[in-house]
Parts: C-alpha cells; sequence; structure tokens
C-alpha cells in the first residue's frame, strides 16, 4: 500500500513539473509571422546636411554597435482612413530639426545606411519627438488599391514621379529630380507616400529603398513585395520642404537572393507607381492656389506624368488666334519647364481637369464672359494676365484677355520676356531639373568638369556590378560622330579581392562606347586614369554617360549561402573624376531629326519666323500644334519663333507642316520623301483586332443566327485579326539571319558583320555616292510620321507631321513628345506605331552641311576629319592624289637640283 502511495505521488509530482516547463518554455519556432507582414519602413530622423557634394548610393557594411535609445519614448497610434488587409505597425514619426533648409538643394552626400546582411530588423516602437500636425494617415504597407480612393476636401494631393513608369535596376541605383511647390504647400504638414514592387529573386532582408528630400532621407523600407504593389508612407519632418525647388531622390541597394555572378545582377529590379507615389498636404480649408507666374512650375503632373495645359479659347475656330496661341503655349512650357506637356484646346467648358492640369481662358473680353462667372472688370480695356477662382473651372485659373487680340499679344509678349532667351545668347545649361537633376552642362568646344559637378558623387561599392551615370548636353551643330575622342580621366581603386577578369565599361546613351580591363591582382588605384570615349555615339541635346564596372571574385564564384551581402567594400569611383571633351566640328546638317528633337534645329536659330502650316484652324489641329511647339520651345531653351502661314504663302523658306495626310498640301509629303498615295491609302488601323459591334448589330447577329442555322451545323466563325507586332524589315532580317549562311552572298554577308564588329565599316562606306531612298509608304499599323528634307529650292528646311486621322494625330504627338520618348527621334524619318509603341527611323545618308558658325581653320580641319572618316574611298583618292602630286614635285625638284648619272 505504501509503495501505491509513494508512486502516485511521484507521478503527481512529475506530471505538475512538466505543466510548469511547458508554461514557461518559449513558443515553438514558427515563420507564419514572418510571411504574414514584412518589416515596416521606417521615417529616418533629419541628419545636418554636410555639404553640397552629389549624393551616392548607400550600401551594404557591417551593423554598427547599438547606440542607446532616446530617452523619451511616447506610443502613438495613427488614425485609420482606409481598410486595411491586415494591421500594419504605426508609421514612425521623425525628428523634427530646427534647421532650415538651404535655398534650391543641390545633391549632398548622404550616410551610408548600416545593414546586417541577412538578419531581419528589430521591431520598432512609433516616436513622437515634437508635435506634428495630424493629417490623415494611411496604413504604412498596403495592396495597392484597384482605384484611386477620393482625396478628402481639407488634403491636397501632389504627385512626384515625373515618368508614367519608373524601374530602378542592378544592384544600385538612383533617380533624381525636382518638384516645385508654392509657399502655401511648403508650409503644410507633409506626407511622403511611396508605391513599390520589385523582382521575386530581390532579397528582402538585404534590399533597401530610401527616398531623400533636400538630401535628407525621409524613408527608408525592405524590398519585400514582389507580387503587388506595396504601400510605404513617411511624415515630411516640418521645415524640410521649402517654396520652389525641392530635389526628390529615390536609391534602391538590391542583392540577389541565391545567385552571385554578375548575369544574376540584371534580374534585380524595383518598379515604382507614379499614381500612388504622392506627397499629401493638409492645407486645411484654403484651396490650391497660384499667386503668379513664378508658381506655373508648381502645378505639377498627374499620375502618368503628364502636365495638361487646357486652353479655353472660344474663337479657337478662328485663324487670328493661331500665332498668339503658339506663343503662349510656349511661354507657359518655358515657364513651368514641365516634363511632359500635354496641350488641350477647345471653345467651351468640358470636363473639370484633375490634378497637374493648368486652365486657360484665352480670349477678348467679349467672348470670354460666356466662360467665367466673373470676367475682370478691366479686361475690355487693357491687357489682362492673372489668376482667378472661378465657380465652373475651379481654382487658379490663368485669364490672358484683352480688349482686343492686339492688346493680347501685348498681354504674351510681356509674359514672354520673362522665359524667353536671345538667340545670340548661349546657355550654359539644360534646364532638366524637373526629370534630371542637376541641370545638364552644356558644352560647346573644349571643356572639362568633374563628375561631382553632375550629381555623381564618391560612391563605395560591395556588389558585382557597379554603375552611376552623368548627363552631358552638346549642341545641334555638333559634327564628330566619326572623328574625335572624349575623355574620361578615371579615379577609382579596387581591393585584390578583384579578379583581373573584371572591367570599366563605358556607355553612352545605352551604347558601349569604351572597356578597360583591370589586370592587377593586388588591387590598384587608378589615379587621373585616361579611358578613351569615341564621340560617334554622342547626338545633340543631352547624352547620358554610364560608368559600370564587371567585378569578379573567387567569394562569388563559390557564392555560399547568404554570400550576395557577404564581404567588404571592393571598389570605390572618386568624385573627382574628370569629363574631358575636345574642340569638335561646329556644322549643321539638314535633314536631321536628332537635331530637330534636340535642340528645335534649324527652328531655333532662325533670324526671321519660320512658317507654321496647319491642315485645319480648329480645336482638334491646334491641340496637336500647340503639343509640338511646348515640346520644341523646352528642347530649345528659348521661344522659337513661329508664324502661322497659309500653304500658298510658304514659298521656300523654312516651315512645319502639322495635319493629316489627306489635309497635306500638294507637293509636300513628296518633297520630303513621303509617298503621296497615303493621301487616300493610309488608314487608321491601329484599333485593328479590337473592333467594338454596336448593340444593334449585335442584336441583328443574334437573330440571323437564330433564323437561319440548322440543326447540328457547326460554328465556324472566324477569329479576330491580331495585332501585328513585327514589320517587313524586321521579318525580312529574321529570315535572312536564318538562311543566309549558305552560297557566295551568305559569305559575303559573314564577311560585312566581321568587318562591322570589328573595324566598324561595311560595304556601304565604299560606295561613292549614297542611293536615295525610295518614298516612304507606311505600314498599316503606323500612328504618326515625323518627315524632314529640304524646301523645293534649298533655301529652307521642312518638317511635317502627319497621321491618318486627327485623333491619332493628337495621340501620336502625345505619345513621342513625352521626355522619355523624344529623343528617339533620328534620321531624315522617324515613324511610330501605337500598336506595338515603337519608335523606328530611317538612317540619316545623304545631308546637306548648313554652316553655324564663322569660318575659321580648325573647325574646317575639324569638319574634313570628320567628312573623311565617314568616306574612306575618297579619303583613300584624296591620299593616293597626294602620293602622286608628291611623286611629281619630287621628280621635278630632282630634274632641276640633282645630279645626272
Amino acid at each position: 500500500m505504501k509503495a501505491l502511495i509513494r508512486t502516485s505521488l511521484a507521478v503527481s509530482l512529475l506530471g505538475t513539473s512538466a505543466l510548469w516547463a511547458i508554461a514557461q518554455s518559449p513558443s515553438p519556432f514558427d515563420m507564419s509571422g514572418e510571411r504574414a507582414a514584412d518589416p515596416a519602413p521606417t521615417a529616418i530622423p533629419s541628419a545636418p546636411a554636410t555639404g553640397t557634394r552629389p549624393a551616392a548610393p548607400f550600401q551594404f557594411e557591417p551593423a554598427p554597435p547599438a547606440v542607446a535609445p532616446a530617452p523619451v519614448v511616447v506610443p502613438t497610434q495613427p488614425p485609420v482612413v482606409a481598410p486595411v488587409q491586415a494591421p500594419i505597425a504605426a508609421p514612425v514619426q521623425p525628428p523634427v530639426t530646427a534647421q532650415p533648409p538651404a535655398p534650391a538643394p543641390a545633391p549632398a552626400p548622404i550616410r551610408q545606411i548600416p545593414v546586417a546582411p541577412a538578419v531581419e530588423p528589430e521591431p520598432v516602437e512609433p516616436l513622437i519627438t515634437a508635435p506634428v500636425a495630424p493629417p490623415a494617415t494611411a496604413p504604412e504597407s498596403m495592396a495597392a488599391p484597384q482605384a484611386e480612393p477620393a482625396l478628402p476636401a481639407n488634403l491636397d494631393r501632389r504627385y512626384i514621379v515625373p515618368f508614367p513608369t519608373m524601374r530602378l535596376e542592378g544592384e544600385m541605383d538612383q533617380r533624381t529630380w525636382a518638384i516645385y511647390l508654392t509657399a502655401d504647400q511648403a508650409s503644410q504638414a507633409a506626407r511622403l507616400d511611396v508605391s513599390f514592387k520589385s523582382a521575386i529573386v530581390v532579397m528582402p532582408e538585404a534590399s533597401r529603398l530610401r527616398v531623400s528630400i533636400n538630401n535628407e532621407p525621409v524613408l527608408e523600407t525592405a524590398l519585400s513585395s514582389s507580387e503587388s504593389f506595396r504601400d510605404a508612407l513617411a511624415m515630411v519632418p516640418p521645415g524640410l520642404l521649402q517654396a520652389g525647388a525641392n530635389t526628390i531622390r529615390l536609391q534602391v541597394a538590391q542583392r540577389h537572393r541565391t545567385d552571385c555572378s554578375v548575369p544574376s545582377t540584371y534580374e534585380l529590379w524595383t518598379e515604382i507607381d507614379p499614381s500612388a507615389t504622392t506627397l499629401t498636404f493638409a492645407r486645411g480649408d484654403a484651396p490650391r492656389s497660384l499667386r503668379g507666374m513664378d508658381d506655373l512650375p508648381a502645378v505639377g503632373f498627374n499620375g502618368k506624368g503628364v502636365t495638361s495645359i487646357h486652353v479655353i479659347a472660344p474663337g479657337s475656330n478662328q485663324v487670328t488666334i493661331a500665332p498668339h496661341l503658339l506663343k503662349l503655349v510656349q511661354t507657359l512650357a518655358l515657364a513651368g519647364n514641365y516634363p511632359n506637356p500635354v496641350v488641350t484646346v477647345s471653345d467651351g467648358i468640358t470636363a473639370p481637369d484633375a490634378d497637374g492640369s493648368l486652365t486657360v481662358v484665352l480670349g477678348v473680353a467679349s467672348e470670354i464672359n460666356s466662360i467665367l462667372t466673373n470676367t475682370p472688370a478691366d479686361a475690355s480695356t487693357r491687357p489682362i494676365v492673372g489668376f482667378v477662382d472661378d465657380a465652373r473651372l475651379g481654382s487658379s485659373v490663368l485669364v490672358v484677355s484683352g480688349g482686343n487680340w492686339s492688346q493680347i499679344g501685348s498681354a504674351i509678349d510681356s509674359m514672354a520676356s520673362n522665359v524667353d532667351r536671345p538667340a545670340n545668347v548661349v546657355r550654359t545649361t539644360i534646364n532638366t531639373a524637373p526629370w534630371m537633376a542637376p541641370d545638364v552642362r552644356f558644352l560647346t568646344g573644349s571643356d572639362s568638369f568633374r563628375i561631382a559637378d553632375a550629381g555623381a558623387g564618391t560612391q563605395e561599392f560591395a556588389g558585382r556590378r557597379f554603375r552611376t551615370e552623368f548627363a552631358v548636353g552638346v549642341p545641334s551643330d555638333f559634327y564628330a560622330q566619326a572623328y574625335g575622342e572624349a575623355t574620361i580621366l578615371l579615379d577609382a581603386a579596387y581591393t585584390s579581392a578583384v579578379r583581373p577578369a573584371s572591367h570599366i565599361d563605358i556607355y553612352v546613351n545605352d551604347q558601349i562606347a569604351a572597356t578597360t580591363r583591370i589586370t592587377r591582382q593586388q588591387g590598384g588605384i587608378f589615379r587621373q586614369f585616361p579611358i578613351q570615349v569615341p564621340l560617334r555615339h554622342f547626338k545633340p541635346g543631352v547624352n547620358r554617360i554610364a560608368i559600370n564596372a564587371m567585378l569578379d571574385t573567387a567569394e562569388d564564384a563559390a557564392c555560399a549561402p547568404g554570400g550576395s551581402t557577404a564581404g567588404g567594400q571592393r571598389f570605390v569611383l572618386f568624385d573627382t573624376t574628370t569629363f574631358v571633351m575636345p574642340t569638335f566640328a561646329r556644322i549643321g546638317r539638314l535633314p536631321n531629326l536628332a537635331a530637330f528633337a534636340g535642340t528645335a534645329f534649324p527652328y531655333n536659330r532662325a533670324a526671321e519666323p519660320s512658317a507654321f502650316v496647319m491642315g485645319r484652324t480648329d480645336p482638334s489641329i491646334y491641340s496637336a500644334a500647340a503639343s509640338l511647339v511646348a515640346r520644341m520651345a523646352l528642347q530649345a531653351g528659348r521661344i522659337v519663333p513661329l508664324a502661322p502661314a497659309p500653304a500658298t504663302g510658304v514659298g521656300d523658306r523654312s516651315a512645319i507642316f502639322v495635319g493629316t495626310a489627306a489635309q497635306m498640301p500638294a507637293n509636300v509629303l513628296s518633297q520630303v520623301r513621303v509617298a503621296e498615295s497615303i493621301r487616300t491609302g493610309w488608314r487608321d488601323e491601329t484599333g485593328a483586332g479590337n473592333r467594338v459591334v454596336p448593340a444593334a448589330t449585335a442584336a441583328g447577329f443574334e437573330a440571323l443566327d437564330g433564323a437561319l442555322r440548322r440543326p447540328g451545323a457547326e460554328v465556324s466563325q472566324a477569329p479576330l485579326a491580331k495585332t501585328e507586332t513585327e514589320n517587313t524589315d524586321a521579318t525580312f532580317n529574321r529570315w535572312r539571319n536564318e538562311v543566309g549562311g549558305g552560297g557566295i552572298q551568305g559569305q559575303m554577308a559573314g564577311v560585312e558583320g566581321w568587318l562591322q564588329r570589328n573595324f566598324d565599316i561595311s560595304f556601304s562606306t565604299f560606295r561613292l555616292r549614297n542611293a536615295e531612298m525610295p518614298a516612304y509608304e507606311p505600314q498599316p499599323k503606323t500612328t504618326l510620321i515625323v518627315a524632314q528634307q529640304a524646301s523645293p529650292n534649298g533655301g529652307g528646311t521642312w518638317t511635317v507631321v502627319t497621321a491618318p486621322s486627327e485623333d491619332t494625330l493628337i495621340s501620336g504627338i502625345q505619345a513621342i513628345s513625352g521626355i522619355q520618348r523624344w529623343p528617339e527621334l533620328s534620321g531624315p524619318l522617324t515613324t511610330y506605331s501605337a500598336t506595338t509603341d515603337r519608335i523606328e527611323s530611317r538612317p540619316l545618308t545623304n545631308f546637306e552641311f548648313v554652316p553655324t558658325q564663322p569660318v575659321s581653320v580648325i573647325n574646317l580641319r575639324l569638319i574634313a576629319a570628320n567628312w573623311l572618316s565617314s568616306n574612306i574611298v575618297f579619303y583613300a583618292l584624296a591620299l593616293v592624289g597626294l602620293c602622286i602630286i608628291l611623286g611629281v614635285v619630287t621628280t621635278g625638284l630632282l630634274r632641276r637640283l640633282g645630279r645626272r648619272s
């Protein structure tokens, strides 16, 4: 019995101990929490500015010792304004700094982000170190909504990405630009929202996104969303925003999940959603208002980066409005410096304008009475330019009016005088800050500058593919595509871990231009090491130059687990690296759409206004023409002198023709090498494959089907035509590559390819004269044609912009005039297809020189050197001729001075 009692007590004690142990043990290992939510983005505390030197993308470093937390920690819960899929940690409020921002901040260095590789960050409690105006906030991370929610009346939203799409690629990448704010916006509390999605191979534990405003980090978060867009937000520290220009910088540091090779870095990307990346202001009850012309840049753009200039002109069917309209839209484009302006002209009130829109009322006082609720009292007696708030049109409506069109012209001239640049004044920079900061340096001859002055700073790198980029501008008469070299004096260093197979590549406009191999095994330093960069890839306007370093190491070849983040810094590029541009030949060439796209050449240099011929005088053609001239003004950096004229009054002077193919004057199409048959044979087929059947017709089909179908009949309806994605030239090239390997023709093609790859020489360079290009006949899916040739007697230049219909003319011009697509224009003819979204150009083979500079021996020598380099047959003939002349002269001298044998 006693033994039984002792056994029972022992079992009871053991059971109690086990239960106690279970209660005290930690919870089992579970990854569901990690899968359910990503690390919350954190708002970065402001740091004092450390100068005006450019910033370097942040890198991965070993984590520093832990820093003691701030003595005051006040938890807070953010107000919820939208439904969320899961509870998310509250946003972190940044500490407030009392430092006032410097005006027009230049890119400055940013502290590198210390990140411990492959370690989850510790949870951070929300902090508030100073009271901040409480705008409505959204959760830090959530799936991108299907539709943009309506903004509360007391908030003001400003889109901040000036492109329809944005993708940051590679192990390190960044974009920098400037947005403009009014004094009212800059003084309000603001919230930054960023929406992003990354490639599935991006390692979220070691990849980060950082957003800085005026050189101060504001938001930083892990790249942990690959299936859908993820939203992150942070409050902007008070006092950081300023009236005028504010620099925005997006940076990523990305690492691959499983691969450590250089090719794997091309799989890394992060896409930013411009429609959900915004600044939101708590503006109270006051509507957004523009107070003067200086506030025009603050109009901004919509979620696709487009600024809509809506001109309401009651007299838009009149011929008299044309010169004033063209000059007005150029003035507005230059004053606002909008990245992607789109002009819409109407003769009455339409739907209310959305975000990123500027509404302009243009007309004499008696005409605008039906448009405005309250017309300015003195508009009928004097020129009027100003902003008004209208009950029907909204706030900040720009009114340009007067008693007659003469007074309206005076009003526009007064506006233009503040933004125009005289033709004889050479600009030193190209104003690219709204889409690429800082402004691009404009070189007109021999010059040099450090890349620090172009926005590229000293950067240390621990990955496999280093990349940094800067830009340089050249004039429209730049002529050095076959002769001359720029030089990059490289200041860089690499460690002994970098193997000799590594190399440094220079890209110009996404074309590889030069490469330098790393040969030392013990590491080394490049100090003003010269890299010659041929000028063949440069073109008039802005040119992007990228420095790439492909770094191969033994650690990457082994690629141990977590190897993509292991190791220290292995490469550094110093901001003392210098770009040196030599003296280059300067002479214009026509036709040349690359110069037209770069600086609006030759119309930007014309002493007298060029003729501007429109197919009709109606709002549709005015809309297309106004969007075109707005882009031309931005590229020229000044108001392009244009004079609307009928086709019969053009003569032999320079002219621009805008209209449908059927509206083009006689012989204009043939003059620019476009087939005259397109007047009647070119139809708008861009919507093929997406036909819409009217309801009545569909009902008729159903009735016929039910009445005529026999029992048991098989339905054999033909499918709709598929969208063509390949044109005839592409099909021909594909077949030539597949079957061109046999016979003499195939062997000759192989020899030509070898010459092209190794010496950049093709059989066409041996021709004494290039053949005339046949008249262009558009493909069925062609949306827009831009063609340029000399006028009939060679006294000017004719440029034609045409489409099969007015709708495609408007949409085509709007599509190609964006800042990302416009530089693709080149050669004597360029086409755009909305179906394939591709721009294609004919090569420039035949052209005429147009003198643009005073005659000088140096310039003539450079022109001759470049021309002879492009025409090697003439160079060889000239060399043979000089040898013959030398032989004849030598023979004559020996006969007179020599001794006979």
